[in-house]
C-alpha cells in the first residue's frame, strides 16, 4: 500500500499540467461544486477539470489569461505555475476572487503569484500540486 504524502506546514508547490474546459462567462452568478460556492463575474471563466475528478471551479479572466493554454474548441492545458501554500491550523474563512470561501483545519490556503489566495483540501492539494 502506498504511502499517503506527508504535506508540510508550509511551502511551495508547482501546480501539475492538466487539460481542462473552460467556458467564458457572459453575465455574474454563482457556482457551487464539491460543497464550495463561487461567485463570478462576467469575463470569468468556469473550468471544469478534464482528467481528474470532474471538479469545477471559477478563475479570474486576468489569472486565466495567464494560467492557462488554448487548445481548440473549449479545451486548454493549465500551465504549471509556481504558488506558496500554509496549511490551516483551525477552521475559518478567506477573501478569494470569487467571494469567501470557507475551509476546514488542515486544508491549504493558497497564494498565487498576485497574491491572491483560495482553500485547498489536502486530497485535491495532493491531485493537482507538486512539492517542490
Amino acid at each position: 500500500m502506498a504511502r499517503k504524502p506527508k504535506i508540510p506546514e508550509l511551502g511551495k508547490v508547482k501546480s501539475k499540467p492538466r487539460k481542462v474546459f473552460a467556458v467564458e462567462q457572459y453575465q455574474g452568478g454563482q457556482l457551487s461544486s464539491g460543497g464550495k460556492t463561487y461567485l463570478f463575474k462576467a469575463g470569468d471563466y468556469i473550468v471544469k477539470d478534464v482528467v481528474g475528478d470532474g471538479s469545477k471551479w471559477v478563475v479570474d479572466k486576468k489569472v486565466f489569461a495567464k494560467s492557462y493554454e488554448h487548445i481548440e474548441g473549449r479545451f486548454y492545458n493549465k500551465l504549471p505555475t509556481e504558488l506558496s501554500f500554509i496549511k490551516a491550523e483551525k477552521p475559518g474563512k478567506i477573501e478569494t476572487l470569487e467571494g469567501d470561501m470557507n475551509y476546514e483545519a488542515g486544508d491549504l490556503i493558497m497564494t498565487g503569484v498576485k497574491g491572491e489566495q483560495w482553500p485547498v483540501s489536502q486530497k485535491r492539494f495532493l491531485e493537482i500540486y507538486e512539492i517542490i
